[in-house]
């Protein structure tokens, strides 16, 4: 069980660095403004980083539940289940 344990640390670890990196690309698009550039395109700028950051926090928000489901209820999830076999074999 610590394979799936290490898989899911993994896994939460790489969805936090996305996330705090949408957010501080966020966070820099938002001090450049205004930024010069026309409505559309600075609007633009802006509504593709709010997407990209809230596209990092809903993997980040995955990868923590599943990492508290296997911690707190033992529940391995389906996909690494299908990827090692049966549970026995982790």
């Amino acid at each position: 069980m610590e394979y799936v344990r290490q898989i899911l640390w993994d896994q939460m670890t790489v969805a936090k660095e996305r996330k705090d990196a949408a957010a501080k690309a966020f966070d820099e698009i938002m001090a450049d403004v205004p930024s010069g550039l026309p409505h559309p395109d600075g609007s633009q700028r802006i509504a593709t980083a709010s997407a990209a950051f809230r596209q990092a926090l809903n993997e980040y928000t995955e990868a923590c539940r599943r990492m508290n489901d296997f911690v707190v209820h033992g529940i391995v999830p389906k996909d690494l289940l299908r990827s090692r076999g049966q549970v026995g074999d982790l």
